[in-house]
């Protein structure tokens, strides 16, 4: 949630600033301007879901191909 708020916010950075963004204290300035970081944080945590969910296929040899088809969206 926090990871997903950050994007929002990221986001949202110049309409905030037409807001009093800049009254906000210089630490949350910071982690909002670098919220750009969560989405390797959402591509880690997609990777670590599909892996948990073919662990079973990928001690497979022959089905590891079909983990990475899935990992990389291939059709």
């Amino acid at each position: 949630f926090l990871f997903a708020l950050l994007v929002v916010v990221f986001h949202g950075q110049n309409t905030l600033k037409q807001g009093g963004f800049n009254d906000w204290p210089l630490v949350v300035r910071a982690v909002v301007s670098h919220g750009y970081i969560a989405v390797s944080f959402f591509f880690v945590l997609s990777g670590f879901i599909l892996a948990y969910s073919y662990r079973s296929k990928l001690n497979d040899a022959g089905d590891s191909a079909e983990f990475w088809g899935a990992r990389f969206a291939l059709p």
